[in-house]
């Protein structure tokens, strides 16, 4: 790929120092830094369907299925990420997977709590009681279901 040089002058003092400071904490030089604000200012004036002219040709003839490019997308979102703001998305993801754990753990209990109830004979056993019991609701004209 042939590339191209620019020469920028007439900048104020502070300027690279500035940028020095923001590329720093982005692990990026000041040239990547730069090089991605100006593609990314020459991309936003072209539409975007040309912009994604080359993926959907690529897409298509890798084969992939619908799901993977979405897991590309989100590893390369996550790739932008600081060390810190990784760390807390898998200290989040952990927590949730733990609720969600918890969660299906406490309704698996649950349910396996009424078939062991159900097949309990003691209950089994009033069970005849209570249908007798409730036996004059049925005259309250309203249906089963």
């Amino acid at each position: 790929m042939q590339t191209e040089t620019i020469e920028i002058t007439g900048l104020p003092l502070g300027t690279k120092t500035a940028l020095e400071e923001l590329v720093r904490g982005r692990g990026k030089s000041i040239e990547d830094y730069l090089r991605d604000l100006i593609q990314t200012d020459i991309l936003s004036e072209r539409p975007f369907s040309e912009i994604l002219e080359p993926i959907r040709r690529s897409f298509d003839e890798s084969g992939m299925s619908e799901e993977e490019p979405d897991a590309l997308f989100e590893e390369a979102r996550i790739n932008h990420l600081s060390y810190q703001e990784r760390l807390w998305l898998i200290e989040r993801l952990a927590r949730r997977l733990r609720e969600d754990a918890a969660s299906q753990s406490a309704s698996h209990d649950w349910q396996s709590d009424i078939a062991l109830m159900a097949a309990d004979p003691q209950i089994q056993a009033e069970l005849p009681a209570i249908e007798q019991e409730f036996a004059v609701t049925e005259a309250d004209g309203l249906e089963r279901e």
